[in-house]
């Protein structure tokens, strides 16, 4: 019932500019992998081809919710306290907000849930008859996010050295490639060169450092990329898009891998120290504290400044944690009878986006699930701890690797995962108080 709220509340969903782009292009009757072809195909059938997002919606809420599910019941927890801690967390904003927006990181988080769920039952020797497809749905999920290739082939090695069955790896390997392949026929293969976006952003914030070692061959190289005036011009380096919106063209389309990469090599390692600075910057929601500084808040948080001083009505100076709003007019449903429902949603939304150097922490949130697996588990062996928190861990590794900016929806699963954790760790310090004093 509480997560069915959310779906209720803000019906037909929430929507933001990437999924919104997708939408425009089944419009002029276009597609892309841009995100991925499998979920160009989620939304071109779900959305009845960009007119309608609340049967998107609620299929982004569904996989979430038995995700979750499947997750706290791999615990080795009471099974009353993990319907208690379901309840409030299906209440959460973080879950019900975030499951409605129609985005692949949605489908990215259920995967996630779910690869770290079949690691518990794998870790503490339960198997029951749905473990046998989660595989097959967790590939699915991942397939959906550029990023979830990444950790499909860390499944498949974590599978291989855990289970030391070749022929179901084997097999799985095939099923990932079979829907990949399927789902890529009729879509149009983006010809932007993606792969190398990351390392252009590193190359553009050492460029335009006044200080910067290159020399006049690098100079020469980069020229035939675009013009040295916008090499130097000044941009943020914590958004890649930013980072290279100026740089941007169809000499990009021509960059040769062995060329690119020399240069890029070179001028990395006589600049070492802005190349890591951008990628923190850039990953800064992923970074753990106290080593790293946290993600811009999206607020505002000079109280001496006019409310809203340099920011849009929603104060949006940073990144959003849970995205209130459904970007495009013709996606928008006007029911009167849903506005209280739907004012109280956004109202703890807006709770959560205003603090969201906190929430939307991803780094943060990796400290409850160390203590949990350390302290409440009590396994200690890092070997073992990799095995549990692979899929999340290697999120945070690619993020500060190749994220393109510091959103929080990137690191969602750990969110959760961190909060979920942290309200077993406190039912469980409540539980050692009521019993050693006697009452509470």
């Amino acid at each position: 019932m509480a997560a069915l709220f959310w779906y209720v509340s803000l019906f037909p969903g929430r929507i933001g500019s990437d999924p919104i782009q997708a939408v425009k292009l089944m419009e002029i009757n276009k597609s892309t992998d841009w995100w991925s072809s499998i979920y160009f195909w989620f939304l071109r059938i779900t959305t009845f081809g960009g007119n309608s997002i609340w049967l998107a919606s609620l299929l982004s809420l569904i996989p979430m919710y038995f995700s979750l599910i499947y997750f706290l019941y791999s615990l080795s927890e009471n099974k009353r306290r993990i319907e208690k801690i379901a309840f409030l967390v299906c209440l959460s904003p973080l879950f019900g907000n975030f499951a409605v927006n129609i985005n692949h990181d949605t489908f990215f988080t259920s995967g996630v849930f779910l690869l770290i769920g079949l690691a518990m039952r794998n870790y503490f020797r339960v198997s029951k008859k749905i473990d046998k497809l989660i595989p097959y749905f967790s590939i699915i999920f991942l397939l959906n996010s550029k990023t979830g290739y990444f950790l499909i082939v860390s499944f498949i090695f974590y599978l291989f050295v855990y289970k030391k069955r070749f022929i179901v790896t084997v097999f799985y390997i095939v099923f990932a490639i079979g829907i990949f392949l399927i789902t890529s026929l009729g879509i149009t293969k983006s010809p932007v060169p993606m792969h190398y976006f990351p390392f252009i952003a590193d190359l553009k914030c050492v460029t335009q450092h006044p200080e910067a070692r290159i020399n006049t061959s690098e100079w020469i190289y980069f020229s035939t990329i675009s013009t040295t005036e916008k090499w130097k011009a000044p941009k943020s380096c914590s958004n890649m898009d930013v980072a290279i919106g100026d740089l941007r063209g169809p000499n990009l389309e021509k960059i040769r891998p062995k060329e690119f990469f020399k240069n890029y090599f070179s001028v990395a390692f006589k600049n070492p120290a802005i190349v890591v600075q951008a990628h923190l910057q850039r990953s800064s929601m992923a970074m753990p504290p106290p080593f790293f500084q946290g993600p811009q808040n999206q607020v505002d948080r000079n109280i001496d400044n006019p409310v809203g001083f340099n920011t849009n009505i929603a104060l949006q100076l940073g990144p959003e944690v849970l995205h209130p709003s459904i970007d495009y007019s013709v996606l928008k449903v006007n029911i009167p009878i849903l506005k209280p429902l739907e004012s109280i949603a956004l109202f703890t939304g807006f709770l959560i986006n205003q603090a969201s150097w906190f929430w939307g922490w991803g780094g943060l949130w990796l400290w409850p699930i160390f203590i949990y697996l350390m302290f409440r588990i009590k396994e200690r062996n890092f070997f073992r701890i990799l095995s549990l928190s692979y899929p999340i861990l290697l999120t945070h590794f690619l993020l500060f690797a190749i994220g393109p900016i510091p959103a929080p929806r990137y690191v969602m699963s750990t969110i959760l995962v961190g909060n979920i954790l942290m309200l077993f760790l406190l039912a469980n310090l409540f539980e050692k108080t009521k019993n050693k004093d006697g009452k509470f």
